[in-house]
């Protein structure tokens, strides 16, 4: 039983470190993509 309870220990810290991983690189993706619209929808004013 506590060996159990220890596995569901680790696999919900394991679960929220995967989480909060994906979360900053979507915000970092987020960040890089609206730079590369900002960029393109500068160049095509520039035509």
């Amino acid at each position: 039983m506590i060996a159990g309870s220890d596995m569901a220990k680790g696999l919900a810290s394991s679960l929220m470190e995967m989480a909060s991983v994906s979360l900053i690189r979507a915000s970092n993706a987020r960040r890089v993509g609206s730079a590369k619209a900002a960029k393109v929808r500068s160049s095509a004013e520039g035509e």
